[in-house]
């Protein structure tokens, strides 16, 4: 139906938004980078499965705690968010701290570099962090619509940071423009979840 058509256009918009910056990346700052930006990325790959199942679990669970109760959902998808927050801050903390260590022992010394990227696409990972439990209240409420709107904002925000800021700073002006788009997400995902 029509809100699964919504999720499906934020889906894609989210998706669409990864693939063109790894294309203003590799116009802007070259292949090489992009490899180095994508290697990075894969690092906080584990804690990326770990948000998809615990959204997996979580949103059954509000959907049938707003059924039950006749509230919004609204303080479970905070705590969600801090729970989530939380776990990807614990991940990337270390990681942080280890990040030229690992990325020059296991992929060699040509990916020093990368460990600049670090810091930046961490607090970006936080920041998406803090915006999915807004995301959850919306989807158990089914605001397709609502989810769309905010993953198009920060899409569009994002895209528009990394280009900016890669003309700027090179390859770590575009990993800051990854934490600009994430944090007009969570504005735009909570704004329209407090709607």
């Amino acid at each position: 139906g029509t809100i699964g058509a919504w999720f499906t256009l934020a889906s894609t918009t989210f998706t669409v938004g990864l693939f063109v910056v790894a294309i203003i990346i590799a116009a802007k700052t070259g292949n090489a980078d992009l490899g180095l930006f994508r290697t990075v990325q894969n690092l906080f790959g584990p804690i990326q499965l770990l948000t998809i199942g615990a959204t997996n679990v979580f949103l059954p669970y509000l959907v049938r705690r707003i059924k039950k109760t006749g509230t919004n959902g609204l303080r479970e998808a905070s705590w969600y968010t801090l729970a989530i927050a939380g776990s990807v801050s614990a991940y990337g903390l270390p990681l942080l701290l280890a990040a030229s260590t690992i990325l020059t022992h296991i992929f060699g010394a040509s990916f020093a570099p990368a460990a600049d990227l670090v810091l930046p696409m961490l607090l970006s990972y936080v920041l998406g962090a803090v915006s999915f439990g807004a995301e959850m209240q919306l989807r158990a409420h089914a605001r397709g619509r609502r989810i769309f709107l905010a993953q198009f904002a920060s899409t569009l925000v994002r895209l528009a940071a990394v280009a900016v800021l890669a003309s700027v700073d090179g390859l770590l002006g575009a990993a800051w423009g990854l934490v600009i788009g994430s944090g007009a997400g969570v504005v735009a995902f909570w704004v329209l979840a407090l709607l």
